[in-house]
């Protein structure tokens, strides 16, 4: 048995279900031996918030009810913190592994989907286009935003989450600007430059030698002042391969933050998907020994692609 759930990483949440046995009666906590709870990140299997196969008889934020064999869980922001490096969004597996009476054993999984992307809008704002959804088909029209909102990530290429980001960028000769990827910028951190790309003892420029309060809500931060070289003065950032390093805070804190347009087409999109829920992958049909074609259901509606087009960044 697996469930699931999508939140947001660092957020807290409640699993709650009913243990019961093979014949569908629920386990009542007189009977169980043990319970334990091992929650690892599913792509590297990394162990997260130590819980490895953790005692939760009643301990550790779960609890289990006398005699309905009711369980919660509480999920703590530890829980769903990232704990890798191989993308922005994770998915946490957490494997409860109950023995009860003399000599029977039940597991069963709740997969939590750490989402590394900012979901650009909610389910009520493609209810408003699809008004007659059933409540059954909200857990799918979140599925479909995560998705689409991801899609918005790939398309612009642009980070939209709130986070502190560190990103490193190979400069041209006389460059004295550069975009970050998530926008608009909240604060800067740091600026490092190093010819070898070795930041780790490098001195951070100054405030006084960069600027980013002018574009900084297009991710833009220039270079007031330059470097020497031989002699001459280049008033941009170090030329070379990997030779800035930007640790800084940028994106939406919310979806209420977002765009209008922008979050409407993805309202837009999500609740033509769902209209095309029954056909999702199809580009044609046979109707009455007659072809009949039309655009498959997961490519962006044309307007959704202008609006994606009109966010994405302009060359510097």
């Amino acid at each position: 048995m697996a469930t699931s759930a999508r939140m947001d990483p660092g957020t807290s949440g409640l699993f709650s279900g009913t243990l019961r046995d093979a014949a569908g009666a629920a386990i009542p906590l007189a009977n169980i031996n043990s319970a334990t709870l091992t929650l690892r990140d599913g792509a590297t299997g990394a162990i997260v918030n130590s819980r490895d196969a953790q005692d939760v008889l009643n301990l550790n934020q779960v609890t289990i009810h006398a005699t309905s064999g009711a369980i919660s869980w509480s999920i703590l922001p530890a829980d769903t913190t990232l704990v890798g490096t191989h993308g922005e969004t994770e998915e946490h597996v957490a494997t409860f592994t109950i023995t009860f009476e003399t000599n029977k054993r039940l597991v069963f999984e709740h997969r939590i989907v750490c989402r590394g992307y900012l979901m650009l809008c909610t389910v009520e704002d493609v209810e408003l286009r699809r008004p007659r959804v059933a409540a059954s088909e909200r857990q799918f029209i979140e599925f479909l935003i995560d998705s689409v909102s991801a899609r918005a990530e790939g398309e612009t290429t642009r980070k939209f989450r709130r986070a502190t980001r560190t990103e490193t960028f190979s400069v041209d000769a006389w460059q004295r600007q550069i975009r970050v990827k998530a926008w608009p910028i909240e604060s800067v951190t740091s600026i490092k430059e190093s010819v070898t790309g070795q930041f780790s003892t490098t001195t951070a420029l100054q405030a006084t030698e960069y600027d980013w309060s002018v574009l900084g809500h297009k991710g833009v931060i220039e270079r007031r002042s330059g470097n020497r070289y031989d002699g001459l003065t280049n008033f941009g950032f170090l030329e070379g391969v990997g030779t800035v390093q930007v640790v800084y805070v940028g994106g939406y804190r919310d979806v209420s933050a977002v765009p209008w347009d922008l979050r409407d087409a993805v309202a837009t999109q999500v609740a033509y998907m769902h209209q095309r829920k029954d056909s999702l992958g199809i580009s044609g049909e046979s109707v009455d020994g007659k072809s009949i074609s039309y655009a498959m259901a997961m490519d962006l509606l044309p307007s959704v692609q202008a609006v994606f087009a009109q966010h994405s960044p302009m060359r510097l």
